[in-house]
């Protein structure tokens, strides 16, 4: 298993290719001082993202974030993709760019360069339609140019949960991403993520320095079909309609979130029971 510093995904990161200035002037924005920023994000599209902070007229974060997918996508595969998601959600539009077209809407864009998703989420309110189809036009040539990561980065904290892990997404992880995440105290603790074409499951948690059963119990007070589950952690509570556990420790509030067909409750349970000593 791999594991690479940041430096190392800022440098085979999209950003790493591209002009901060370019960006900034398509949502109108200043560049700030680039803190090299990247992270994963786990699910039916995984994907290793960075990201350029900005100064623009959003009150709501300042951030452009690029993300390139962490597994190949075939011409199908993306056009499956696309289909599915215009028929699940009437605020994309399917628009001609690139060579197979790209999905939009008011603040990002998913578009297919070579065998790779290009993916941008600007800042709300400073992101348009068009400025979501320039930011990713910016994009497009400088993505072929993009070296990616290796498919399993993995770290041994999470690794005691690999059969665990393979139960909920239907086999052994073709992709890994597993990470390391800091608090402002010194703590540190880390972050998971297993995925294969058919399913995924990322864990990841908030520190709160003690156990956050109040946010537990606001979950369960706030969603109709959350179902407490007893003898995991300090308490927890799972969401079928979201196929999401949330477990809280004595200093973390944990939370797996998972997609595809072999995910359910059972299963979780047993992702967390393998992990939760990490917390």
């Amino acid at each position: 298993m791999t594991s690479v510093s940041d430096t190392y995904k800022w440098t085979h990161s999209l950003c790493s290719k591209l002009d901060v200035g370019d960006v900034a002037r398509i949502v109108k924005g200043v560049p700030k001082k680039q803190a090299k920023l990247v992270h994963s994000e786990v699910g039916f599209l995984t994907t290793d993202n960075c990201q350029f902070d900005l100064i623009t007229s959003s009150e709501y974060g300042n951030a452009v974030d690029y993300g390139v997918s962490a597994r190949t996508w075939t011409v199908a595969d993306w056009q499956r993709l696309k289909k599915n998601s215009l028929r699940g959600d009437d605020t994309l539009k399917s628009v001609k760019l690139g060579a197979h077209g790209a999905l939009v809407d008011d603040m990002s864009g998913w578009v297919l360069v070579g065998n790779r998703i290009v993916t941008v989420l600007g800042p709300f309110k400073a992101t348009t339609t068009a400025r979501a189809i320039a930011l990713l036009k910016l994009a497009i040539p400088k993505a072929a140019a993009v070296k990616p990561l290796p498919a399993l980065l993995g770290r041994p904290e999470c690794a005691k949960a690999n059969a665990e892990a393979a139960a909920v997404i239907g086999g052994p992880a073709t992709v890994r991403r597993d990470d390391i995440s800091e608090g402002g105290q010194g703590d540190k603790w880390p972050a998971c993520g297993w995925a294969t074409r058919g399913g995924s499951v990322s864990l990841f948690a908030q520190y709160t320095g003690s156990p956050a059963i109040d946010q537990i119990d606001r979950r369960v007070r706030q969603v109709e079909d959350a179902q407490r589950v007893k003898g995991l952690g300090v308490a927890a509570v799972y969401f079928p309609s979201a196929a999401e556990l949330h477990v809280a420790t004595e200093k973390y509030l944990v939370t797996i979130d998972s997609s595809g067909t072999h995910t359910d409750k059972k299963r979780l349970v047993a992702l967390a029971r393998a992990v939760l000593s990490n917390y």
